[in-house]
């Protein structure tokens, strides 16, 4: 995680398995953070290289 100036406050880059990983993260553990107020998404459908393995 890295601080971003603005518009936001954090940026996140996460690679993850799938789409209900991610959701499972966001409703469960990001959401209910204190000070958490929005949350914005963006997702990368492709890549041009993979060199990192996804944790199982």
């Amino acid at each position: 995680m890295r601080w971003s100036p603005a518009p936001h406050d954090y940026v996140m880059t996460m690679r993850l398995q799938d789409m209900d990983t991610y959701n499972i993260f966001l409703h469960s553990v990001l959401s209910e953070l204190p000070g958490v107020f929005g949350i914005e998404t963006s997702v990368v459908i492709g890549g041009v290289k993979n060199e990192i393995p996804v944790p199982r």
